[in-house]
């Protein structure tokens, strides 16, 4: 059905790049906002530019690139001899018709779940794009809920709860980790019952849901977000009035983020079928043994945008700070980096901007806010002196409401992306919304100077991370936390500070792969840390490395340490370290 094979793009192509040093800035839209501050504490932010309106469904820029650029790369994937398979636009929308039809004959219309367990590849976005086609609701889940370890009763749960209409497994071996009594195919079996099916009925339209993603589940069972037609065209629209570059310079990603995740499967997918650009997998998760192939594929494929979370972009700068050549290729064709799901180090943020400074092609660094409920960004950086730690202004449309809580402020949400509510659960919908319709999110964010708004925010963190001490105090937890990464200067990939109710803080380091952190070097960190926290209930008791690798349970989707995991995992290396000695704290 697909059986292009795929060669790396000329420099005539839309969106490739040529290695020039002289290549003008980034174009953004200029970044203005109205603030208003009111009466109760609050105040709202919002946009001074409309949303411009977004079309119907997806498809809408499926079929405009067909015509306009049928033979363009839309999404390519390795083979295993090395090469690539390619999907064009034309065959793209060509397939997705035929196998919509499939899945009508099949009885699966309007409303109906289709769930597919397996991981990114160009079958998967076909079905995927097939089933929201013909009316039906795409669901993707992670891989290891029928993996080898699944949670039998969380995948049971699941599917009692949405009910699909059809499962749609990698393989035969995930088929066989399916509960009894669901109808399921493999994707293999399912591509081979195409020869049936004929006429489509009506389309989708705006108000229907297309998809729903699941949310980590880090506090309990994971909630179902549905996503409108129109909800996913007015997140791009929204992106792409501010993001105004990749209008001439079509976005051309190198992704391995998975599409069960708002990140991937919405933001940079979605991105790049809308801005006419080629989404390229990359089945390699990044790593320190791994990341070495992600730059030969770089170098190879040329993406001119790089998306990535912060524990990837500490990898990458390793190794681009080691090897000059793979800097000077890399930024050769990346004019922008794009890091969410948290903030990236300032010492990380620094580097990466002075080695494509050295390699002659200084790179933009971007970053954002939002979150799977809000479609997912609410906020993006769209201008380019911005600063380690901000996330942007808010986006055509969208209103942000800053609250004060816990002395903070949290950030509420309100606009044409954000989610209508949970999947049958109203309960959780009931309290996820105050009484204007700004969706609660938890967060926290402030301005970054409130005498220049346009600048935008920076994250403050998750309320529910803060806890108190002993004594009564607070800790902010992101503060601290953002404060002890920036001391270990890159040598861990993450930290863990605990714990409530505790008289003093301690905190567990994950040790990046390939870093070091002797007795020696740890006494050091700890010492200048505690020697630069002004506040005394933010100095630290101990610290040291995990006893043993994180397992799956204490990591997010995004590679991140969940603190609230580790601390219940772990609470005996905890008492360990609040039983250590305590350091004396010179401050000279």
């Amino acid at each position: 059905m697909f059986p292009t094979p795929y060669s790396s793009p000329s420099d005539a192509e839309p969106g490739a790049n040529a290695d020039e040093g002289s290549r003008a800035p980034l174009a953004f839209a200029p970044s203005q906002v109205l603030v208003d501050h009111r009466p109760d504490g609050s105040t709202v932010v919002r946009s001074t530019e409309a949303l411009r309106v977004a079309p119907s469904t997806l498809f809408a820029w499926l079929d405009r690139w067909a015509a306009e650029r049928p033979d363009r790369a839309f999404v390519t994937e390795p083979r295993p001899e090395g090469q690539r398979t390619a999907l064009t636009y034309a065959e793209a929308a060509a397939a997705v018709g035929q196998l919509a039809t499939v899945l009508d004959a099949r009885g699966i219309g309007h409303g109906d779940r289709v769930m597919i367990t397996a991981p990114n590849s160009i079958e998967h976005l076909l079905w995927a794009l097939a089933a929201m086609r013909c009316g039906a609701i795409y669901v993707p889940i992670a891989p290891h809920y029928v993996g080898p370890a699944r949670d039998r009763a969380k995948l049971e749960g699941l599917l009692v709860r949405l009910q699909p209409r059809l499962v749609v497994c990698a393989d035969r071996e995930q088929l066989s980790r399916l509960p009894a009594g669901w109808q399921a195919s493999t994707l293999q079996d399912l591509g081979e019952s195409t020869g049936a099916g004929g006429s489509l009925g009506p389309p989708p339209v705006a108000g229907d849901v297309a998809k729903i993603l699941l949310t980590s589940g880090s506090t309990g069972a994971p909630k179902a977000v549905p996503y409108s037609h129109g909800q996913m065209t007015a997140a791009m629209v929204m992106t792409t009035q501010v993001w105004t570059f990749v209008e001439d310079d079509p976005p051309v990603v190198l992704d391995w983020l998975p599409w069960n995740h708002a990140f991937g499967g919405t933001a940079n997918l979605h991105l790049v079928l809308c801005a006419g650009g080629s989404l390229h997998i990359d089945h390699s998760i990044p790593s320190a043994a791994t990341m070495g192939r992600t730059l030969a594929q770089v170098e190879l494929l040329r993406p001119n945008i790089f998306f990535a979370v912060p524990a990837t972009l500490d990898l990458l700068n390793d190794h681009l700070a080691a090897d000059r050549e793979a800097a000077r290729s890399f930024f050769g064709s990346v004019r922008a980096i794009f890091s969410a799901g948290a903030a990236l180090s300032p010492p990380t943020f620094e580097s990466l901007r002075a080695l494509s400074r050295e390699a002659g092609s200084e790179v933009t660094l971007l970053s954002g806010w939002g979150g799977t409920e809000t479609g997912p960004g609410a906020t993006l950086v769209h201008r380019l002196d911005a600063q380690p730690g901000w996330v942007g202004g808010p986006l055509p449309g969208v209103e942000l409401k800053l609250l004060p809580q816990d002395g903070k402020q949290h950030i509420g949400v309100r606009g044409p992306n954000v989610f209508a509510g949970y999947w049958d659960d109203p309960e959780a919908t009931d309290a996820a919304f105050d009484s204007e319709g700004f969706y609660a999110t938890g967060d926290a964010g402030r301005l970054v100077d409130p005498v220049r708004p346009e600048l935008g925010l920076v994250f403050d963190g998750r309320l529910g991370d803060d806890f108190k001490l002993a004594n009564g105090t607070w800790i902010n937890y992101a503060g601290v936390r953002e404060r002890l990464l920036t001391t270990l200067g890159g040598a861990a990939a993450d930290v863990v500070v605990g714990i409530p109710d505790a008289p003093r803080l301690v905190a567990l380091v994950w040790v990046r792969e390939g870093a070091t952190l002797d007795e020696d070097a740890l006494a050091s960190v700890l010492s200048r840390y505690n020697r630069e926290s002004a506040r005394p209930s933010d100095r630290l008791l101990a610290l040291r490395p995990l006893a043993s690798p994180p397992t799956e349970e204490e990591l997010s989707p995004k590679g991140q340490l969940r603190a609230r995991q580790v601390r219940e995992l772990r609470r005996a290396e905890f008492q360990d370290l609040l039983c250590e000695k305590p350091r004396e704290v010179s401050r000279n």
